[in-house]
């Protein structure tokens, strides 16, 4: 499954710059990719404070809000450059602690709470779209379509995506599954 999600994400990014091809401004292809990046980094922000909005909407403590290559901790409060970790997160993660009361209640909202903040955010880009001209309305699309990509990447169940924990906190069968495979 997480070749699929990589598979998704790459198709979406590469279309997204295949796109952008028509901008007025920025038209060589570096300056496209480095613009899809701005915008997969926006998308990726826009996710994990949806994940941090919820931690704290379920009583939750945020420990460290990382968007690559940001790393924000909270207690004691730095802000630093981090490289990626290697642990299967592509662009960021949000470390909490929940009380274990309804914990697994818990966990599914703050695991559906990343991609509906990338809902959210293709709703505003789409309607901003709309509203504005180009080359600003070919930008908010792009910006709706990384953030669509996004968000149903997320919601593909492989081990450590949204769709996992979503699953995870929702069907026994799939938690007995899991914990039989591990």
């Amino acid at each position: 499954m997480r070749f699929v999600a990589l598979l998704l994400y790459l198709t979406v990014n590469i279309a997204v710059i295949a796109s952008l091809s028509e901008l007025s401004f920025g038209s060589g292809q570096i300056e496209r990719i480095l613009l899809v990046l701005l915008l997969i980094f926006i998308g990726t922000l826009v996710h994990e404070l949806g994940h941090a909005v919820a931690v704290r909407a379920v009583g939750g403590q945020i420990k460290t809000i990382v968007v690559v290559p940001f790393r924000l901790q909270l207690k004691p409060r730095r802000f630093k450059l981090t490289p990626p970790v290697g642990k299967g997160d592509l662009g960021g993660y949000v470390t909490y602690s929940l009380d274990r009361i309804n914990a697994r209640r818990g966990h599914a909202i703050i695991a559906v709470a990343g991609p509906a903040a990338n809902v959210a955010l293709t709703l505003a880009a789409g309607a901003a779209a709309l509203l504005v001209h180009r080359p600003l309305a070919d930008l908010a699309t792009a910006l709706a379509a990384v953030s669509t990509g996004m968000a149903l990447l997320n919601l593909i169940p492989f081990r450590g995506s949204d769709g996992d924990h979503i699953l995870f906190a929702l069907s026994a069968r799939y938690r007995r599954s899991r914990t039989r495979s591990s």
